[in-house]
């Protein structure tokens, strides 16, 4: 199901200002997403799009999920639709664009670095909308 995440290279990458890694986060996260249905609330540089595309289901094209991606700047929007990992790249913001989802919309909404960009009152929403 789930490919190896990690090597080499990511023991080696570390920030020196928080003393990890965001690429540690991949072991963690992978092996937590369910379903065809992923939400990728501010993708960034596509970062879990193009994991989920190589490692989520990537032997069986029927079982991979359809990847969302939403951020609010827009040149991040411009290189994740060039990169093709994603399904649908959304410019706009994470929170206002999570609120007028249905419920249970994804099967696997995905918020990795992004809470601590946020006013408390707006994480808590996002928290509370997940």
């Amino acid at each position: 199901m789930l490919a190896p995440a990690g090597g080499e290279r990511q023991k080696d990458v570390r920030c020196s200002a928080v003393g990890y890694s965001p690429l540690d986060l991949d072991p963690v996260v992978l092996p937590l997403v369910e379903g065809r249905t992923v939400l990728d609330l501010g993708c960034g540089f596509g970062h879990w799009g193009q994991l989920l595309r190589t490692h989520y289901h990537s032997e069986d094209q029927a079982l991979r999920a359809a990847v969302t991606g939403v951020d609010a700047f827009e040149p991040n929007i411009t290189f994740c639709r060039a990169g093709g990992a994603y399904e649908a790249v959304v410019a706009g913001d994470a929170v206002e664009f999570l609120a007028a989802q249905r419920s249970a919309a994804f099967d696997t909404v995905l918020a990795t670095e992004l809470i601590e960009h946020l006013a408390r009152e707006r994480g808590e929403r996002l928290l509370a909308e997940a």
